[in-house]
């Protein structure tokens, strides 16, 4: 939706996100075992992180997002 009204630079930041997310997960690892749980939970705030930067975006650019 934001591509469609010429904005482009928050959809291409969401990958930044990401990476943050999975860095901080890396570098959370307390026990080493743990480790696919916490790759797990690094993705799922990432994921989460992404959502809510473009429900932002949207909402000042006046795109509604709705069910």
């Amino acid at each position: 939706m934001l591509n469609g009204i010429d904005r482009f630079a928050h959809v291409a930041a969401t990958p930044v996100l990401l990476n943050l997310a999975l860095i901080g997960a890396v570098l959370g690892y307390a026990v080493p075992a743990q480790q696919r749980l916490c790759r797990g939970i690094g993705v799922a705030i990432a994921g989460f992180l992404q959502w809510l930067w473009l429900l932002i975006a949207c909402a000042r650019d006046g795109v509604a997002i709705t069910w």
